[in-house]
């Protein structure tokens, strides 16, 4: 049987989201040759820069908050969505997101990447606003999916308009 994910598990699996997609969204920008679309991903980068030192602050209060106590175990469901995006997540790790954004072979490409790492936050941060315990970290995450969905909406349009 699987060791059981915690609700603090489920926050450093969002910080670990965010990096890569920081990372993957500045690497991105180097290769953007038009201007419009390249400082749309730099405030897509920015955006999730600032979720990510969000979602640090949340790991710090949680942890504080628990003083000691053990963290509550996640329920099966949400368990399962954080191992199924943490084996198949479409933004690669830091040390990676040079090389897949080079593999890139148009801006088509790359935007699908970072859509479907957008759509994999939205689900993430709306199973951990719908499962934890933790009012703080619901209010959090529930805005936090809320920013990622806008994020979604601005590369369907970039798709649209310039791929």
């Amino acid at each position: 049987m699987a060791p059981l994910l915690t609700d603090l598990d489920s926050i450093r699996f969002a910080i670990e989201l965010e990096a890569r997609g920081a990372q993957f969204y500045l690497e991105a920008a180097r290769r953007m040759e038009n201007e419009d679309q390249r400082n749309l991903v730099l405030l897509l980068s920015g955006q999730t820069n600032n979720h990510l030192e969000g979602v640090k602050k949340i790991l710090a209060t949680v942890q504080t908050q628990k003083n000691g106590s053990a963290p509550e175990a996640l329920d099966a469901e949400t368990a399962a969505i954080i191992q199924k995006i943490g084996t198949s997540l479409s933004f690669p790790a830091e040390a990676q997101a040079a090389q897949k954004v080079a593999a890139c072979t148009s801006v088509s490409s790359i935007l699908e990447i970072a859509l479907q790492g957008e759509k994999e936050s939205v689900q993430l941060y709306e199973q951990i606003a719908n499962s934890t315990k933790n009012d703080e970290v619901r209010k959090i995450f529930t805005a936090l999916q809320s920013e990622e969905q806008i994020h979604v909406q601005k590369l369907l349009e970039m798709l649209q308009g310039w791929a």
